[in-house]
């Protein structure tokens, strides 16, 4: 056997009893096209559910603007297109067009569309569910999954130039009521659901027409480690289903002020 001197090496020569490494080459046709293989088990089951889920609204959505700003160029653009009516012949208005604020509540409120020779039109900013605008729900609801309260809301508004004359004690524990009241609802339901669910899989299972003794198993979690945690949440699950039927917060006491 040769061998292969340092400077045959720096030149790029190679031992000749080492194998020469064969190159691939790329064939699109070789190519996996099935993507199972990649898909992670919850993907899977998700996939595989044929039960009804709930339509998502994509036209729905909102956007924060200078409202000075966009609607005085608006006003620019815009005329009136109301007919008037006059004895000989309607005519249309084509008059000028301005945009202001009024019934302001929060972060919602009412765009005014004055014209010069008509009558004042009025345009809800969001939504109302009932007389509250559905903007100041959401606004209290998400800062409340971020693990903000009262505080976090008032610093979240001065960052942005957002009034913040709202924000006060009774309106924020008003709000946060509405929401306990429609997370409740919609909690008793799933679990109503869940439960029903449970009952008919028993039932099939031990063949039986009706039955409500089912098997369940339960499952806790504390809020730290050892046995000294002053809160803890059990949860209780459906055997066959495996769905939850039920959960219990228990805390031994309440810190006053400690989410603001």
């Amino acid at each position: 056997m040769n061998k292969v001197t340092r400077k045959q090496l720096t030149l790029g020569a190679r031992r000749k009893d080492r194998p020469k490494k064969r190159r691939r080459s790329f064939n699109g046709e070789n190519t996996e096209t099935d993507d199972s293989s990649f898909t992670s088990t919850s993907a899977k089951k998700l996939k595989g559910d044929d039960r009804e889920h709930v339509p998502e609204e994509y036209t729905l959505q909102y956007s924060i603007i200078d409202f000075a700003l966009v609607f005085s160029t608006l006003s620019s653009f815009v005329r009136c297109s109301n007919i008037i009516k006059n004895e000989d012949e309607d005519q249309l208005c084509n008059g000028k067009v301005q945009f202001k604020q009024c019934s302001k509540f929060g972060l919602g409120f009412k765009i005014v569309v004055e014209c010069e020779r008509c009558d004042p039109k009025y345009i809800l900013s969001c939504q109302k569910i009932g007389r509250m605008y559905e903007l100041n729900r959401r606004f209290f609801f998400v800062m409340r999954i971020l693990g903000l309260g009262l505080a976090g809301c008032k610093k979240f508004c001065g960052l942005m130039d957002i009034s913040s004359s709202f924000l006060n004690q009774s309106t924020y524990d008003f709000y946060i009521g509405k929401i306990y009241e429609c997370i409740d609802t919609v909690t008793q339901t799933l679990f109503s659901s869940a439960a029903e669910e449970e009952k008919q899989l028993t039932s099939l299972e031990n063949d039986l027409q009706d039955t409500t003794d089912v098997s369940v198993s339960s499952d806790g979690i504390w809020n730290k480690r050892g046995f000294s945690s002053l809160f803890g949440v059990t949860s209780l699950m459906g055997y066959n289903s495996g769905k939850v039927l039920d959960v219990l917060l228990k805390f031994s006491y309440v810190k006053a002020g400690k989410i603001n």
